[in-house]
């Protein structure tokens, strides 16, 4: 149900209460919500090409994800591979923007001069 979908994305703290209770955009966004969280729960990993870019893994200290899961990101990829962790849940990005957007500055710009864009930390 709508409350029960609302009651999850509240227990994830990443959204803003004045989101949840405004009833207008909740009905927007619950309907692309509700598929995402369908389409992670019945994902089924295939192995596939490994991609000709680098990948560069930002995440939460706190995630649910553990590091050999984020570590696996590294097969899947033929170039430069990394990984950043950042104290904090799956939601680290909102107290650590400056951080996270000077690496991926860093990365373009790396890339942009010829360089990998990720190397293996």
């Amino acid at each position: 149900s709508d409350a029960e979908l609302i009651a999850d994305l509240r227990g994830y703290r990443g959204t803003p209460e004045e989101a949840l209770a405004d009833a207008e955009l909740m009905a927007l966004v619950l309907p692309v919500l509700r598929a995402d969280f369908l389409l992670a729960g019945t994902y089924a990993y295939r192995p596939r090409p490994a991609l000709p870019c680098p990948v560069h893994v930002l995440a939460g200290t706190r995630d649910d994800l553990r590091r050999p899961a984020l570590e696996a990101w590294g097969r899947e990829t033929r170039s430069g591979f990394a990984i950043d962790l950042f104290e904090g849940d799956h939601f680290f990005l909102h107290s650590r923007q400056a951080e996270v957007l000077g690496i991926v500055d860093a990365a373009l710009s790396r890339r942009m001069n010829g360089g990998p864009a990720a190397t293996l930390q």
